[in-house]
């Protein structure tokens, strides 16, 4: 008998364990700098691969050179200090976001994110608040996952939504259940308590924010109230400049970061 219950709580014990370790690693219910088998109980793993594979235009860590690349570096150099590690604040958040869907905000928030996430001793967060069929979450098979809209729901905790990606520091916090009242939870007091929690999660931190087109939606605009910049997308060839001008115009132009000019030669002159 004695035997028998302690191969019952043998048992228990195991399968505690295998229910710890299908979670991110952290302290004190806060996330911690992952190990890197943290990836692989990762449902989006298979998918990582596919999503590079399928966009050309992307560059992960540890592949740092590369034209792409190097604009991204430009691009992160442009929107922070010259030494973040010298300054009292600790965390910062950016807003993507365009004019209208498919204008490669994405894949900017994506190549941005893997960019900062190289700074040593940040770590970066990527917030999918689109939710569309192209967005990473969807791409990643994570749209079954707990992520920001369950937050909102009360239906996970914090530590729930945040799952660590292959590349070092980075992580994204998918999209989660699809909620028609989306405006509403981003405007809520639940929204403002997550930010300020994913700011305090990690000691150093950039949290990018990929955010719905502006011109038809009124997430971003909602959405801007959280960041401290905005980086704007723009199709050069497909953007009307009346839409363009009409959408930069409805965000709060003193966080107005830069704007990225999508779809553009290497070698002409444009603007930044």
């Amino acid at each position: 008998m004695r035997r028998n219950q302690k191969e019952s709580k043998m048992s228990q014990q195991k399968k505690q364990k295998q229910v710890e370790n299908t979670k991110i690693s952290h302290g004190k219910g806060k996330i911690i700098e992952g190990d890197p088998k943290d990836f692989e109980r990762n449902p989006m793993r298979h998918h990582w691969d596919a999503v590079f594979a399928g966009h050309p235009a992307l560059n992960r860590a540890p592949y740092h050179r590369g034209v792409i690349t190097q604009q991204f570096r430009k691009l992160k150099t442009k929107i922070l200090p010259h030494n973040v590690n010298q300054l009292d604040k600790t965390s910062y958040v950016f807003l993507v976001t365009s004019s209208l869907p498919q204008e490669g905000v994405t894949c900017t928030a994506l190549n941005l994110a893997t960019s900062l996430s190289l700074e040593k001793d940040w770590q970066t967060v990527i917030i999918d608040g689109c939710g569309h069929k192209n967005s990473l979450s969807s791409q990643l098979r994570g749209g079954a996952l707990l992520g920001l809209m369950d937050y909102l729901d009360d239906a996970a905790q914090l530590e729930q939504i945040i799952y660590p990606l292959p590349s070092p520091n980075l992580y994204i916090m998918p999209h989660g259940t699809l909620n028609p009242c989306r405006s509403e939870c981003f405007a809520s007091q639940k929204m403002e308590s997550l930010m300020m929690a994913t700011r305090k999660t990690f000691s150093k931190s950039f949290i990018i924010i990929d955010a719905p087109a502006t011109y038809e939606f009124s997430e971003a605009q909602i959405l801007s109230q959280y960041c401290d910049g905005i980086i704007f997308v723009c199709h050069k060839t497909q953007t009307p400049y009346d839409t363009f001008m009409n959408s930069i115009q409805s965000l709060p132009q003193e966080k107005i970061s830069g704007v990225v000019l999508n779809h553009a030669s290497f070698y002409s002159q444009t603007a930044e």
